[in-house]
């Protein structure tokens, strides 16, 4: 069966993953306008939001800085 909130927290806004990463939310969209991400296969915009894979983060730039459990980041 599908669950949808597992799906779910494997899709990260660029606040969260720049948050999760330590990095900055403009060192992202720097990367992902210089192609290190391509649009449509490793990231998506919806509306006005960037969205990339938990694991796309992690294969870039390796484990998160901050444990993805932790709501306060």
């Amino acid at each position: 069966m599908f669950n949808t909130k597992e799906a779910l927290k494997k899709i990260l806004t660029l606040k969260e993953a720049a948050q999760m990463w330590k990095l900055g939310e403009s060192t992202l969209r720097g990367a992902i306008f210089r192609g290190k991400f391509p649009e449509g296969i490793e990231v998506r915009k919806s509306g006005r939001t960037w969205l990339i894979p938990y694991d796309v983060m992690e294969e870039h730039y390796g484990p998160p800085k901050v444990d993805p459990d932790n709501k306060g980041y």
